[in-house]
């Protein structure tokens, strides 16, 4: 599946990953648009000191 990855402070690049391993019973559900939001922002900003990279940012979707 495609992705965002945030390689380091400002670096980011869409990639190919592997997809999750979903344990049974839960259900993967293709995303249709994904956004940033202000957390996002302050990852690639390296406002978050102590991220481990890389990191796939991201969780406003529909």
């Amino acid at each position: 599946m495609r992705a965002a990855v945030l390689n380091g402070p400002r670096d980011i690049t869409v990639t190919e990953v592997p997809g999750p391993r979903l344990p049974e019973g839960w259900a993967l559900v293709r995303v249709a648009y994904n956004s940033i939001c202000g957390s996002d922002v302050s990852l690639y900003n390296n406002a978050w000191h102590g991220t481990a990279f890389p990191a796939v940012p991201g969780h406003e979707w529909s």
